[in-house]
């Protein structure tokens, strides 16, 4: 029984310092993404401007 309450209370103890760790982590994030194109802009323009082409 004693082992039982043991693992109890650290799996609550584990689970409140996720939680009071989640607290102080930045809730914004930013992703970027950059990729070069080898083609003229004229082309890439013509190619980009159709909606089908956008997948």
């Amino acid at each position: 029984m004693i082992i039982i309450k043991i693992i109890l209370i650290s799996f609550i103890i584990l689970i409140a310092t996720v939680f009071v760790v989640a607290l102080f982590i930045s809730k914004n994030y930013k992703l970027e993404r950059s990729i070069v194109i080898q083609c003229p802009k004229d082309s890439v323009f013509n190619y980009v401007k159709h909606l089908k082409n956008q997948n």
